[in-house]
């Protein structure tokens, strides 16, 4: 694997978990709004699960990669996200159960409950269809949760992720 490829790449999900994991500012009115936009829906075990904070992309180049972050949050702190490694425009991308994926897709449902693709633990499909001031999109995996010996399937995932600057 390519150590700079590697390190660009956890560098992003660190800067997606650093700004999806903490708390968000509402307004005065109690309601919890948020200000992020963009949209993401799935079936978490045959569950609806709504990001109801939004959905953001984050596209970063480094010498190496074009790595394409997408995710989306709950006002419980549930979160999706699905990283495109070698993001090279609109197309289907394969979330592969090997140690050199270049996709890969997890959920955090809290501290204690990640499922993740990573490190040959699930398979699916990343879809982008659109690109532009959004990202537009499907996407459905299967994953192992890292805690246990348990497996989550997400299905039927949508996204229209607003562009983070």
């Amino acid at each position: 694997m390519n150590f700079s490829k590697n390190k660009s790449f956890f560098a992003s999900l660190l800067l997606m978990f650093v700004l999806f994991l903490t708390p968000s500012c509402g307004d005065d009115d109690g309601g919890g709004s948020s200000d992020l936009g963009g949209s993401m829906t799935c079936k978490v075990d045959g569950s609806d699960w709504t990001a109801q904070l939004g959905a953001q992309a984050i596209r970063s180049t480094t010498v190496n990669a074009d790595i394409l972050t997408i995710s989306g949050s709950t006002n419980d702190g549930s979160q999706i996200t699905l990283v495109i490694n070698d993001y090279s425009g609109p197309g289907t991308y394969q979330i592969t159960s090997t140690l050199t994926e270049s996709s890969f897709a997890q959920l955090v449902e809290d501290v204690t409950s990640v499922c993740s693709t990573t490190l040959g633990q699930g398979t699916g499909t990343i879809t982008i269809d659109s690109e532009g001031d959004t990202y537009e999109g499907t996407f459905s995996f299967n994953c192992a949760n890292l805690a246990s010996s348990g497996s989550t399937q997400i299905t039927d995932g949508e996204f229209d992720a607003e562009v983070m600057e």
